[in-house]
């Protein structure tokens, strides 16, 4: 009976161990947004789409959020207020806020995200837009830290 309960007490402790080891390993990664991404190989590098990512769970979603709400800008209507702050040449900003116009935004999803520097980021977000189904479409927010604040610095989408 004592052998059994000192079993048993050994074993809870090996698990606590073992999930205080995972939960430790996962937050010193903390510092890589994507845990793995597998991408088309059969493409060039500059169309290579990842074809799903893994993302860290205890990753730093402030970047996410900022060009989230940028999207969400952009699909309510308000393409020019959200286009307006980004160094953009007019003509530019004018050819995007017209394709939003003619094929908005619908909805999206993060598909992958990498790191250009500790203050950097560009996301990478499959849309699903008016004129056609699914998340067929891409569009690329990078984003920057000043302030202590993320800020979209510079928009593309394939229309």
């Amino acid at each position: 009976m004592m052998r059994r309960i000192r079993l048993v007490k050994m074993l809870a402790i090996l698990a606590i161990a073992a999930a205080s080891a995972v939960t430790l390993l996962l937050y010193v990664t903390r510092s890589k947004p994507v845990l793995f991404t597998s991408a088309d190989s059969t493409k060039a590098s500059l169309e290579r789409d990842p074809l799903f990512s893994i993302f860290n769970p205890f990753r730093d979603r402030a970047p996410e959020r900022s060009a989230e709400s940028f999207l969400q800008l952009i699909s309510s209507g308000r393409c020019e207020q959200a286009l307006a702050p980004l160094a953009m040449k007019p003509d530019s900003r004018r050819y995007h806020c017209q394709m939003e116009k003619e094929d908005p935004l619908k909805s999206w999803r993060l598909a992958d995200r990498k790191e250009q520097s500790s203050t950097g980021a560009q996301l990478f977000f499959r849309v699903a837009r008016k004129n056609y189904a699914d998340y067929a479409g891409k569009v690329w927010v990078n984003v920057q830290r000043r302030d202590d604040r993320w800020h979209v610095i510079d928009y593309s989408a394939i229309y």
